[in-house]
Parts: C-alpha cells; sequence; structure tokens
C-alpha cells in the first residue's frame, strides 16, 4: 500500500478570554493558520473510523474540480470513550471543507462553518463511506460539559444578544 502524506502543523497560542466565545476564537485562529486548499478539521474529542481515514484524500480529489463545490458533510457517531460502545445518538457535521474566505467558523456551543458568501449556489454534499467517532458525549464527562455548556448559554443570553443566543448551538 503506498503511504499518503498529510500536510499539518502545530501552532501554540495561549487565548486569555473566558466564556461562551473562546471555542468559536480558537477554531478561527486555526483556520486563519492553515494554509492548504482543504481543511480536515476535527475536535480533540473526535476522530476518524479505520475504514474512513484511506477514503479523504480521494473524495477530496475528486471533488477538488468543483468549482462551486465547499465542502463534506460528514456522519458523526457518539461512542463511549472508556468501551466504544455507541450511545445511540449521531449528527452530520461540517468537517471538510475548502479554505476559502467565506467559509467561516460561527457559533457559541457547537461551532459550524457556514458559508458566508451569499451565493445560495455553492454546495457541500454528504461524505459517502465517512464516519466520525465522537466521545464528548461520555457517561463519564458529560456532567460536566453540560455545565460549561449550560454556562455559556447563559452568558449569551445574559448579555443581551439575541442574534447570537439564536445561533448557540
Amino acid at each position: 500500500m503506498r503511504r499518503q502524506r498529510l500536510h499539518a502543523r502545530a501552532v501554540r497560542r495561549s487565548f486569555t478570554s473566558r466564556g461562551s466565545t473562546i471555542s468559536l476564537q480558537r477554531r478561527i485562529f486555526a483556520l486563519d493558520k492553515a494554509s492548504g486548499d482543504w481543511v480536515v478539521f476535527t475536535d480533540a474529542d473526535e476522530y476518524f473510523t479505520e475504514e474512513s481515514v484511506s477514503r479523504v484524500r480521494p473524495l477530496i480529489e475528486e471533488y477538488s474540480g468543483r468549482r462551486k463545490f465547499d465542502g463534506f458533510i460528514v456522519h458523526l457517531v457518539n461512542i463511549d470513550m472508556d468501551t466504544g460502545a455507541l450511545l445511540g445518538t449521531s449528527a452530520d457535521v461540517q468537517r471538510i471543507f475548502r479554505r476559502a474566505p467565506h467559509i467561516r467558523f460561527v457559533g457559541s456551543i457547537h461551532e459550524h462553518v457556514e458559508n458566508l458568501s451569499g451565493d445560495a449556489g455553492r454546495e457541500m454534499a454528504m461524505a459517502p463511506g465517512l464516519t466520525l467517532y465522537h466521545t464528548g458525549y461520555s457517561p463519564r464527562i458529560i456532567k460536566e460539559k453540560s455545565r460549561r455548556d449550560l454556562s455559556s448559554c447563559w452568558h449569551v443570553v445574559r448579555a443581551g444578544n439575541i442574534r447570537r443566543s439564536m445561533n448557540i448551538i
């Protein structure tokens, strides 16, 4: 099997702000540091299944020529970090996308990418055969995570920013 090289680099930065925007700030910082044509973005508590890893690059190569194609929506499955058991919930998330000025992270909790160009003709499609495992809802950590997220929600609501509070999740 031919070995594939992936280009990645780590950049370190301290964030001093607190509250609901810190996660969003980290993602924007990371996106601004990206230098490739495409971004494959996973959180620390997410990873592609073994079968999915080898499918990412060919999928990107297949769609790279489409000028109005911006990325892929990946099926995310929640699993228990201790046992690997399926938790029975899933979501479809944007995790593979072009590095382009109109694609930006938004939201205070469950930050996600959006097309901010205003061009409704731009596309994202489900990534066939790709699955991302997410351990962030594992029973061992969910209570503390829920407390943190609820605190962030209240911070946004108390600040009176209705538009942002509607885009929390």
